[in-house]
């Protein structure tokens, strides 16, 4: 298989001697496919072949390269391509129209293929040093986590449960921004993150029906922890403590926000909860910060709430 051009680029520096080899290169192959054309067609246009020369030189080699190129060929078709041939005779007017003509398009060309090369070069640079900031920053979230984590650990040691339970909370946010710096637009699916969070459990527990939807990095957090709450409380109260127990899970777009339903089934009995706990105080006011709400059912078969927020906020 040929390489490509931007393969070739690999291995051609603009402005040295391999793109100088390259060049005179393409000078004598675009020379030989000129005389082959002139065996069946003497008459034919005596430097067109030498357009694509041109531009493959100016991209691979650079500007300075391309017109010193362009000097050359210039020379080889006066003496091999304008009658009388093979000699350097007086240029009629005609003749010397099409040199200027050639010479002319040529040098637009070498121009804009320059600047083109130019900017793509510049583009690559960018892609790379923001793959950088991207691992650097994504090294640095984790050696964040590992902190807090440690912190937290530690100053709940003599309740390690409480203390679990925040480190998983604050898990959920972390492995969401890792998401969302991996994203081009600084987004992140919603059943991404779903897919996230349900990982650890059987996927015959959980089904999910729903559109494509993208959430801002803030509602991608948000919901994040929302998602990591019901979860944790379907493990330990819900459909999940049981291998019976499934979760059934949609989400539709209800204007501009997202009305998503969580239904579970097979569980334990369920039960009226008294007094909102910690993760159920956390899970409304994340939903009120971007924009949304939370209305639960506890009928004996298992929770049946609807979430409704902005993907935007």
């Amino acid at each position: 298989m040929m390489p490509s051009l931007q393969q070739l680029r690999r291995f051609v520096r603009p402005n040295s001697i391999g793109a100088y080899v390259f060049a005179a290169v393409c000078i004598i192959v675009a020379t030989a496919l000129r005389l082959a054309v002139g065996w069946i067609d003497v008459g034919a246009a005596p430097f067109t072949i030498y357009f694509p020369a041109i531009l493959i030189i100016a991209w691979l080699c650079g500007a300075a390269v391309a017109l010193v190129a362009l000097a050359v060929i210039l020379i080889v078709g006066w003496w091999a391509f304008v009658p009388p041939y093979f000699e350097f005779a007086i240029i009629t007017p005609r003749a010397l129209l099409n040199l200027s003509l050639f010479a002319i398009v040529s040098i637009v060309t070498i121009l804009f293929a320059d600047a083109y090369r130019r900017v793509v070069d510049a583009l690559r640079v960018e892609h790379r040093e923001r793959e950088l900031v991207v691992d650097e920053l994504l090294h640095r979230g984790r050696n964040t986590f590992a902190i807090v984590s440690f912190i937290i650990t530690r100053s709940l040691d003599d309740n390690k449960e409480r203390a679990q339970e925040i480190v998983e909370r604050v898990k959920a946010v972390s492995s969401t921004n890792d998401l969302i710096s991996g994203s081009k637009a600084q987004t992140v699916a919603l059943k991404q993150i779903l897919d996230q969070e349900f990982a650890p459990y059987p996927a015959s527990q959980v089904t999910m029906k729903g559109g494509p939807v993208e959430l801002s990095a803030n509602a991608g957090r948000g919901f994040a922890l929302v998602a990591h709450e019901l979860i944790t409380n379907s493990a330990k109260y819900g459909a999940l403590s049981l291998p019976r127990g499934v979760i059934e899970i949609a989400w539709f777009f209800e204007g501009a926000k997202i009305r998503l339903s969580w239904i579970e089934r097979g569980g334990p009995q369920v039960t009226i909860p008294g007094k909102p706990g910690f993760g159920s105080r956390l899970v409304v006011r994340t939903l009120q910060q971007l924009d949304g709400e939370i209305t639960a059912a506890f009928p004996p078969d298992g929770l049946v709430c609807v979430l409704k927020f902005n993907p935007k906020r």
